[in-house]
């Protein structure tokens, strides 16, 4: 599980850019990045401790960012590491179709400070980064997703027998007691949840749809709590907002 001030998010990374020309810039040549393109831009977005450089959908639309420590150049192109904002439901579908492999690649907004059209090409030897985007038809074939990570918590739980009975009565005190949330609930005991209400995140009643109780001395899914909380959202009965009841399907 990964937050960042306290929203889960979900990473994607790859490449932004590459060093080899795309199929066509605006002045009707491909354009390429010449490397070292980028070395000033990342260190001026450091130097002003700016915010993170903007991650957005393939329609434009922002959902989350790239902290600007994790862009950097290699041997390959301009590399990074995006956070996607899974409390929004842009974020959600962002990262479901890269998951689903419909949107595969980035594309970066940029502004040439140095270019020059050399043998056919137009070299771009220094540029400012503005913003990358996940799309499906990038115009630089090399600008490729390389990771994408799911951080919904529960998945990563070791899962019981499909046997395995599911008692909710008592489950939620048997987490807080295994996991030690005594006073408010902790990672451990968020994660035995489906759903969070990302405005009381530290408040027992903002997760709903438990899947997980302690079996032999560990927090452990429970197949059987998994088909109820499936079949309490496809009811509209799981007590979540309508507009959360695909998302958390999908």
């Amino acid at each position: 599980q990964e937050e960042r001030n306290g929203v889960l998010i979900g990473i994607v990374s790859g490449y932004l850019a590459s060093w080899k020309p795309d199929e066509g810039g605006i002045l009707g040549v491909p354009d390429r990045f010449v490397p070292g393109a980028f070395t000033k831009s990342i260190q001026q977005h450091k130097d002003r401790n700016d915010r993170q450089i903007r991650l957005k959908d393939h329609h434009g639309r922002t959902i989350g960012g790239f902290p600007i420590h994790t862009v950097l150049e290699d041997d390959r192109g301009l590399w990074g590491r995006g956070e996607i904002n899974l409390a929004t439901q842009l974020g959600r579908e962002a990262h479901a179709l890269a998951m689903q492999g419909v949107l595969t690649d980035f594309s970066v907004g940029f502004s040439a400070v140095d270019d020059k059209v050399e043998e056919n090409l137009r070299n771009i030897y220094e540029a400012k980064i503005w913003e990358a985007s996940i799309v499906d038809e990038p115009m630089n074939q090399d600008a490729n997703i390389t990771e994408v990570k799911i951080v919904t918590p529960f998945l990563d739980l070791p899962l019981a027998s499909r046997m395995e009975p599911w008692v909710p009565n008592g489950a939620k005190e048997r987490i807080k007691d295994f996991t030690e949330s005594k006073t408010a609930p902790g990672e451990e005991y968020k994660s035995a949840f489906v759903w969070m209400d990302v405005e009381r995140i530290e408040r027992y009643d903002g997760y709903k749809l438990q899947i997980a109780d302690v079996i032999d001395s560990q927090l452990t899914a429970i197949p059987r709590a998994i088909f109820k909380a499936a079949n309490d959202i496809m009811s509209k009965s799981a007590g979540i907002p309508d507009e959360d009841n695909e998302p958390v399907i999908n």
